[in-house]
């Protein structure tokens, strides 16, 4: 579907999620890890996946899961025979490793406390064992010179890597919906409302988006910024996390389907939510790029922008541009994140924050129909 038809898409078949914008982040400490996701919205959750299932089992013993995507398999990182043996006959891979989640979580936590210049991002790549630290061209050499320097001290156990571009949130002016004020982001999943939760419902749909699209704007509009008015900002989390959420209005005639636009005149209806996990096939719906397609590529991920740092993200090689922050990522039915930020690159390195931490935060699940 060209950008031109998404105007008669919304005013046709109602506000089909599509990716959104992003704007300025600013700096703010590391985040808590998100809590499990309420038995509000459970039941509209995707089934626990087996390499999950074990790693959370057991324990000390496994050092995180990820997806072949070669072969299908969960691989189970294990430190012990025994878990090996467990993982097995699980009917998983186990790949025995050196290092715990532990000691590349205390890793990862060391950087977050130092922080890092903007352009730079670091997160966990279970399939090495290690930390990723990216550092994207748009450094300056000291800066990037420092900061490999500081993790030179634990070996393998860092891994650089160079990335073209500068890592940046994906704001600018356009189409999709609009920032009454302000420039354009674009949907991400239509949700409603569930009880008891920070958010009573309010008797209308919600749409989410990026949290630094939806942080300093009061109101939206559909397809333009002379579009129908959609609702006030409902909620939003940023810096630090990044999502919000939009709440429709009473007087709002643009209807919300439980659909993703799949930029090829068709969409996809979206009926749970998932977790990202490393090498997890995910789709990108986004009102710069289109439809775009890739895999998670590291998870646990800190992003530091030009505004500031945002924490608890994945990373993808999804493409995305200017114009795609706020869009879902999802993997056939399945929800699985909203756009933040990328090197606006193709194929490159963007950033999404994952959706049950938004759907948990404002207490919100899929639509039955």
């Amino acid at each position: 579907m060209s950008k031109r038809s998404v105007g008669r898409l919304f005013a046709t078949a109602g506000l089909v999620a599509a990716t959104a914008v992003a704007a300025p982040l600013t700096h703010a400490a590391p985040q808590p890890a998100a809590a499990a996701a309420p038995a509000a919205f459970g039941e509209r959750a995707e089934n626990t996946p087996l390499g999950e299932r074990l790693d959370r089992e057991l324990g000390a013993a496994a050092a995180g899961f990820w997806l072949d995507d070669r072969t299908g398999e969960f691989v189970v990182n294990v430190l012990t025979d025994a878990a090996a043996t467990a993982v097995g006959q699980a009917g998983a891979r186990p790949q025995r490793v050196t290092r715990s989640s532990e000691s590349l979580l205390a890793i990862k936590r060391a950087l977050d406390k130092r922080g890092g210049p903007p352009g730079t991002a670091w997160g966990i790549d279970d399939s090495t064992n290690q930390v990723v630290l990216i550092v994207s061209e748009g450094v300056p050499g000291a800066a990037a010179t420092a900061l490999t320097s500081a993790v030179a001290a634990h070996g393998n156990a860092v891994r650089v890597e160079h990335a073209p571009g500068m890592f940046q949130t994906d704001l600018q002016g356009g189409e999709a919906i609009f920032q009454i004020g302000g420039g354009r982001c674009s949907a991400g999943f239509n949700v409603v409302p569930g009880w008891p939760g920070p958010y009573p419902p309010s008797g209308g749909n919600h749409t989410l988006t990026a949290g630094h699209c939806a942080v300093s704007f009061p109101g939206w509009r559909v397809g333009s910024s002379t579009g129908p008015y959609l609702g006030p900002t409902h909620g939003a989390s940023f810096p630090g996390n990044d999502y919000g959420i939009i709440r429709k209005d009473s007087t709002s005639t643009v209807p919300l389907p439980r659909t993703i636009n799949l930029y090829n005149g068709s969409s996809q209806v979206i009926s749970n939510s998932g977790d990202p996990y490393l090498n997890r096939s995910v789709c990108k719906s986004g009102s710069t790029t289109g439809r775009t397609c890739g895999r998670i590529t590291a998870t646990n991920v800190t992003a530091n922008y030009s505004q500031g740092a945002v924490y608890g993200l994945a990373r993808s090689n999804a493409c995305a541009n200017a114009g795609d922050s706020g869009g879902g990522y999802f993997e056939g039915t399945t929800a699985v994140g909203l756009h933040s930020g990328s090197n606006r690159q193709c194929p490159g390195y963007t950033f999404l924050q994952p959706v049950r931490e938004a759907m948990q935060a404002f207490n919100m699940f899929f639509p039955a129909s």
